[in-house]
């Protein structure tokens, strides 16, 4: 319509990103019953250095519903995380200073955030412990599928900012799946992370 012949390209002056997203192994479908399980044990993973085990990450999870979020941090899989204070809770009704404070908490090294999905845009989430960065960075890990792949750009986009190491995964539940695909998901999930953006 605008005879548009020519398209700029600007990289980032940061260099390539340094995103670890391996779409097929860091990807997980579960079921209902296991979901809180997978959420703990990709935390206790995910929390370790990758270089320095003694040198612990942080990790930030999204969830779709507050109501989830919740009922997760409630879950006798976060005892131990509540027990040692390593767990907070990020959500939109908080006042300002405490966004602020929490948003400041939530790259600590060794700290759990639980983030509800309005989060996972905008907000810069800045990583001040380089022994941490060096180590793996912040994990993201996303709990619900996005039917906005903008979406989940955005928050992926919450780690390896600015040419820093960072890493994120998925959990995602197969009844969730199961409404946007039917019951042939498993084929059609393989087939939307086969076509979707190259992650570097």
């Amino acid at each position: 319509m605008y005879k548009i012949k020519f398209s700029t390209y600007i990289p980032s002056i940061y260099g390539q990103r340094k995103l670890v997203f391996r779409k097929v192994a860091d990807t997980l479908v579960t079921t209902k019953v296991d979901y809180f399980l997978r959420f703990k044990d990709e935390i206790d993973k995910r929390i370790l250095g990758t270089v320095n085990l003694d040198v612990k990450r942080a990790v930030l999870v999204l969830f779709y519903k507050i109501e989830t979020l919740n009922s997760f941090f409630a879950s006798p899989q976060m005892e131990a995380y509540r027990v040692n204070d390593d767990v907070k809770i990020l959500k939109e009704d908080v006042t300002l200073n405490d966004k602020i404070y929490l948003i400041q908490k939530t790259t600590t090294s060794g700290k759990i955030t639980l983030l509800t999905r309005s989060f996972g845009r905008g907000i810069d989430f800045i990583f001040s412990s380089r022994s941490m960065l060096n180590n793996g960075g912040v994990h993201v890990i996303q709990t619900f599928f996005s039917d906005d792949p903008s979406e989940e750009i955005q928050i992926m986009g919450r780690t390896a900012r600015q040419g820093e190491t960072g890493s994120y995964s998925l959990i995602l539940m197969d009844e969730d799946l199961e409404k946007f695909f039917g019951t042939s998901y498993k084929v059609n999930l393989e087939t939307m992370r086969s076509n979707a953006l190259v992650y570097l």
